[in-house]
């Protein structure tokens, strides 16, 4: 039943985002989503598409709301809720997740594929330029399996 998963998976996601940042798009969350959804935790990896697609699988299932406010959901769930797996992604879906430039992702998916896959925060960290400090504020949407 992949529709109730992918509502479960953005409900979730979606309550997680809403406790994190109270922001326009909290707000558009709230409206469209709140008043049919528990707050509810499930992590999951979805790129920016995947977002825009499960929002759109909740438009047609009779979420309400305009397309400014479903516009800002997926666009607060790919910047926000999104997690990344630093030994598979591709620079362009490293960089959104860890609020880096396309020249500093690209820098760990070099170092990637100079060291071998990453095991740990802490080696993450050791990608030259890398802020530390990136890393830490960003290590529950990163994954090394």
């Amino acid at each position: 039943m992949r529709t109730g998963r992918c509502t479960l998976v953005l409900v979730a996601a979606l309550s997680r985002a809403f406790a994190e940042d109270h922001s326009p798009e909290d707000a558009a969350f709230q409206k469209v989503c709140g008043a049919c959804h528990s707050p509810s935790m499930v992590s999951d990896f979805k790129t920016k598409e995947e977002w825009q697609e499960t929002v759109a699988q909740m438009v047609s299932l009779g979420a309400r709301g305009s397309e400014q406010e479903f516009a800002l959901v997926a666009r607060y769930l790919a910047h926000n809720v999104t997690r990344v797996n630093v030994n598979r992604a591709s620079a362009a879906q490293i960089a959104p997740v860890l609020g880096v430039s396309e020249k500093l992702s690209a820098a760990i998916v070099h170092y990637r594929e100079e060291h071998g896959n990453f095991s740990t925060l802490e080696q993450l960290k050791q990608v030259p330029g890398l802020p530390a400090e990136v890393a830490e504020a960003r290590k529950a949407r990163i994954a090394f399996r």
